[in-house]
C-alpha cells in the first residue's frame, strides 16, 4: 500500500465517521 493511498482511505473513513455522527444527530439517539 502506497502512503497516497492510505492517506486517501483515512480521509474516506473520516468523512464516513463524521457523516454517521451528524445522521445519529439528524434522526436522535434512540434509534441508535
Amino acid at each position: 500500500m502506497t502512503t497516497a493511498l492510505m492517506c486517501w482511505v483515512k480521509k474516506i473513513m473520516l468523512e464516513f465517521v463524521r457523516f454517521q455522527k451528524e445522521r445519529e444527530q439528524i434522526l436522535g439517539t434512540s434509534l441508535v
